[in-house]
């Protein structure tokens, strides 16, 4: 028997992903994830109780990241943490990001629909100093987004340091 890359639940996970590029999210069944992920059904069920519950994991992971890793240097003037956030972020969306946008229309609008509500959650929590401060994060993460997806919709042809040095030659001026 073949040894398991990652735990069974994040193998479960990634097939789940991956078929959202060829179903929509409500016509995935257990089966098409067991038989994606080649586990058992049973190690589905030890794991989670539906496919909507896969999705909502998936969601919270995403959501569990942008609140532990994202917010702290989006809001943050420290150049280092951003060069460093920056280099990851190309590399998650470098992972990411052709899965989600393969994804059939309807899954890609109903994710991030759920992911902007459990952001939407995240800053309620959050205390501003005042208006500048209380936008400045959605603006910066608005600009870091549309140069990183343009540069890979572009087949990136810049090297990333190229994009990093880019995006630090105006982020700080965002407030």
């Amino acid at each position: 028997m073949a040894e398991r890359r990652h735990p069974v639940k994040e193998e479960i996970a990634e097939a789940f992903k991956e078929l959202l590029a060829d179903k929509i999210v409500t016509d995935i069944t257990v089966s098409d994830v067991v038989k994606k992920a080649g586990v058992a059904r049973a190690s589905f069920y030890r794991n989670f109780s539906s496919t909507n519950d896969v999705l909502e994991y998936i969601q919270n992971r995403i959501a569990a990241d942008l609140r532990d890793n994202v917010i702290p240097v989006i809001t943050s003037d420290n150049e280092r943490q951003w060069r460093a956030f920056l280099f990851r972020y190309i590399y998650f969306m470098e992972d990411n990001y052709q899965k989600i946008k393969e994804s059939k229309t309807t899954n890609a609008s109903l994710i991030l629909y759920k992911i902007t509500n459990i952001a939407g959650g995240i800053a309620k929590t959050m205390h501003f100093q005042d208006i500048n401060e209380k936008y400045s994060t959605t603006a910066r993460f608005g600009a870091i987004n549309s140069v990183i997806i343009h540069w890979f919709d572009d087949g990136n042809k810049e090297p990333p340091e190229e994009i990093v040095d880019y995006i630090m030659s105006f982020i700080f001026n965002i407030k």
